[in-house]
């Protein structure tokens, strides 16, 4: 949301999590506060990038504000992301390893806190 463009390969090295989701999806809100506990547990260990699905962006900073999200929300206004990594299904979450690699594709809500994501992560951290 701030102009800077992003790309797996500027990332390589560290592993990442991208979610899809969008402010209108009723799950997509639900995960919020455990995605953004995650971010806050990993620090620098996780990159948490959050695409938004075709909304006016304005839209997407008054939700993030009045969510107290500070972790990465990439704007994707006209879908060219999420048709890209071909995302259908919102939330959808891809986490990707530390080459650049998508590992492992969610669909659905999760709570990023439960032990289940947290074994994700932890496989993440070790490719």
């Amino acid at each position: 949301m701030s102009g800077k463009a992003w790309s797996l390969e500027a990332l390589r090295g560290r592993p990442v999590l991208i979610n899809f989701w969008a402010t209108w999806c009723a799950p997509c809100k639900e995960e919020m506060p455990t995605l953004q506990t995650l971010a806050d547990l990993e620090g620098d260990g996780l990159v948490v990038l959050a695409v938004n699905v075709r909304e006016p962006l304005p839209r997407v900073a008054r939700y993030v504000q009045q969510a107290g999200l500070t972790f990465t929300v990439l704007p994707d206004p006209r879908g060219d992301i999420t048709r890209a990594w071909g995302m259908t299904v919102f939330p959808t979450t891809v986490l990707v390893d530390t080459q650049g690699r998508p590992q492992r594709v969610v669909s659905g809500a999760v709570d990023w806190t439960g032990a289940q994501a947290q074994q994700w992560v932890a496989a993440l951290r070790r490719s």
